[in-house]
C-alpha cells in the first residue's frame, strides 16, 4: 500500500512541473538534432554517415543512462543527481563549440547524451509515481513539443549568425535551467514493489511480455529517430529553402503538442488498442508522403503528421508499460530501449543514404514503425485497456 502523504508529495503541481522540466531538459538536445546535424555538415564538413553516428552517440548515451538508472535511481538523492547531470550537460555543450573533429564530437555528444538520459530517467520516474501518471506523461511530451517549437523558431536565426555553435550555446543555457529547478524536484520517489506484471488477458509469460514490450519500443524508436535525424537534410534534398524547413520544423512541433495532449483522451474514448491502431494508420500515411521530391506543402503536412503521431505514440507506450509493471521500472527501461532505438536508427539509416536519395531510409522507417506499433496493438488487447 502506497502512503497517501507520499503520493501527495510527488503529485503536487510544483513537483510535477519540476519533473516535467527536468525530463524536457534531458531530451531537448535530441529534439534539436536535425539542426545540429545540418550545422555539422555545413560548418564542419562532416559526412552524412558521420553525422548519423554523432546522432547515434547522443541517443546512445541516453540509452545507457536510462538502463543504469533503472537500477539505482530509487537509491539516490534525486536533487543531487539533477545538479550533477545538468552541470555535465552544460560542460559538454560548451566543449562542443570548440571541437571540430568527428571523433572528438562523437565522444562529447555521447557524454551529453548520458547526462541528458539521467535527467530523463529521474523526471519520468517521478512522473510515473504521480497519481495521474497517464495524464502527466502527455503533459511531458506536450511540454517537450512546446519548447521544441520555440527553439525551432529562434535557433535557425541564431544559427545563421553563430553557426552550429549558437545551438550548443543555447543548450548550455537550457542545461543550467535544469540545475535551477532541482530544489523544486522531489528528492526521492515512492517506495514501489519489485518488478511485477499485470498480464491479465495476455496468453504470455511475464518475462515474454517484458521482452516483447521493449522490442516493440526498439522498433518504433529506431524508425522515428532514424527518420527524424535526417528530416532537415531530406528537405534540403528536395531543394527547399532553409527558412521554409525551419518553419516546418517549428510548426510540426506545435502539432506534436496536439498529439501528446490528445493521447490520453483518445485512449480513454476508444481504448488503448484502438489508439495504437490510429497512430499506426497516421504514421503509415505521413511516412509514405515523404517519398520522392517534395513540394513545400507536402513536406509541411508530412512533417506535422509525423511529429503529431510520434508524440501520441510515446505517451501511449508509457501508459502501456506503466499498466503492465506496477514497480515503475519498465517505464524507465522503455526509455532506455527507446534511446537505443534512437541510437541505431540514425547510425543505420545514415549508411542507407545514396547521395541525396533517402528512399531506403524512408522504407526502413516505414517497416520498423509498422512492426513496432502492430506489436503494441496486440499487447493492448486485454481487459486492462
Amino acid at each position: 500500500m502506497i502512503d497517501t502523504t507520499e503520493l501527495d508529495r510527488v503529485s503536487s503541481p510544483v513537483a510535477t512541473a519540476a519533473a516535467i522540466w527536468v525530463a524536457v531538459v534531458g531530451v531537448i538536445a535530441y529534439m534539436f538534432l536535425p539542426l545540429i546535424i545540418g550545422g555539422l555538415v555545413d560548418d564542419l564538413g562532416f559526412s552524412n554517415s558521420e553525422t548519423g553516428f554523432i546522432g547515434a552517440a547522443e541517443a546512445g548515451g541516453m540509452a545507457l543512462a536510462n538502463a543504469l538508472a533503472a537500477l539505482f535511481l530509487r537509491r539516490v538523492n534525486w536533487r543531487l543527481i539533477i545538479v550533477l547531470a545538468g552541470t555535465i550537460m552544460a560542460i559538454a555543450n560548451g566543449i562542443s563549440t570548440v571541437v571540430d573533429t568527428f571523433i572528438a564530437m562523437f565522444f562529447v555528444r555521447l557524454v551529453d547524451g548520458f547526462a541528458g538520459g539521467v535527467l530523463i530517467a529521474l523526471g519520468v520516474a517521478c512522473l510515473s509515481d504521480n497519481r495521474n501518471a497517464n495524464r502527466v506523461f502527455g503533459y511531458f511530451i506536450a511540454s517537450e513539443m512546446i519548447f521544441a517549437s520555440i527553439g525551432f523558431y529562434f535557433l535557425p536565426t541564431i544559427q545563421l549568425s553563430f553557426g552550429v555553435d549558437g545551438i550548443f550555446y543555447a543548450l548550455v543555457l537550457i542545461s543550467i535551467t535544469g540545475i535551477l529547478v532541482a530544489p523544486f524536484h522531489p528528492d526521492k520517489g515512492l517506495i514501489r514493489p519489485k518488478l511485477s506484471f499485470d498480464v491479465s488477458g495476455l496468453a504470455m509469460k511475464p518475462v515474454v511480455i517484458f521482452t516483447v514490450a521493449l522490442f516493440a519500443a526498439l522498433l518504433f524508436f529506431m524508425s522515428q529517430g532514424g527518420l527524424w535525424a535526417f528530416v532537415e537534410r531530406l528537405g534540403r534534398a528536395s531543394q527547399l529553402e532553409p527558412g521554409d524547413i525551419g518553419l516546418a520544423l517549428m510548426i510540426s512541433s506545435a502539432f506534436g503538442i496536439l498529439g501528446a495532449l490528445g493521447a490520453d483522451h483518445v485512449a480513454r474514448k476508444f481504448g488503448l488498442r484502438n489508439a495504437f491502431i490510429i497512430v499506426l494508420a497516421g504514421e503509415v500515411l505521413c511516412i509514405v508522403m515523404l517519398y520522392g521530391t517534395l513540394p513545400i506543402q507536402q513536406y509541411f503536412v508530412a512533417l506535422c503528421l509525423f511529429i503529431m503521431f510520434w508524440s501520441m505514440g510515446l505517451p501511449l507506450m508509457l501508459t502501456q508499460c506503466n499498466g503492465l509493471d506496477v514497480s515503475g521500472k519498465l517505464v524507465v527501461l522503455l526509455y532506455a530501449v527507446g534511446k537505443l532505438g534512437y541510437t541505431l536508427g540514425p547510425a543505420i539509416m545514415g549508411m542507407l543514404i545514396i547521395e541525396d536519395n533517402y528512399t531506403y531510409v524512408i522504407s526502413l522507417a516505414l517497416l520498423l514503425c509498422s512492426m513496432g506499433l502492430i506489436i503494441n496493438v496486440r499487447l493492448a488487447h486485454s481487459p486492462r485497456s
